[in-house]
C-alpha cells in the first residue's frame, strides 16, 4: 500500500495534474470572450438569486424573462409568457408573506428584549 502511495506521489511530481488538464482543455473555447453573462446564464446549474430565499422568486422571474427573450418559437414564447404571469403573481404573494413573517419575528424580538 505504501509503495502505491509513493508511486502515485512520484507520478504527480513528474507529471503534474495541471499539465494533464491543460492538454485536455481547449484554451480558445475556455477563454471565449465573445460570450456574455446573458448568453450563458441559462446554462448555469445554480444562481445566487435562485438559491437565496429572499430573492428566489425574483431570480426565477429574471431567468424566465431571459429564456423568453432567447426563444424564437412563438408558441413556446406564448407559453413562457403565461408561466411568467403566473409566477409573478406567486412571487408577489410570497414576498408579502415573507415581509409579514419578518415583521412578526422583529416584533417578537423587540418584545423579548423589553422583558
Amino acid at each position: 500500500m505504501l509503495a502505491l502511495i509513493v508511486l502515485f506521489a512520484c507520478l504527480c511530481i513528474i507529471c503534474p495534474i495541471r499539465s494533464c488538464i491543460n492538454r485536455t482543455v481547449n484554451k480558445h473555447d475556455a477563454l471565449d470572450i465573445d460570450m456574455t453573462y446573458s448568453d450563458l446564464a441559462l446554462m448555469f446549474p445554480t444562481d445566487y438569486d435562485k438559491e437565496n430565499p429572499l430573492t428566489k422568486g425574483k431570480g426565477q422571474l429574471r431567468l424566465m424573462e431571459m429564456q423568453m427573450s432567447n426563444e424564437t418559437d412563438e408558441d413556446k414564447k406564448e407559453l413562457l409568457k403565461q408561466q411568467l404571469a403566473t409566477m409573478q403573481g406567486q412571487v408577489n404573494q410570497n414576498m408579502g408573506m415573507q415581509m409579514q413573517q419578518y415583521a412578526n419575528q422583529n416584533m417578537a424580538r423587540q418584545q423579548t428584549y423589553q422583558q
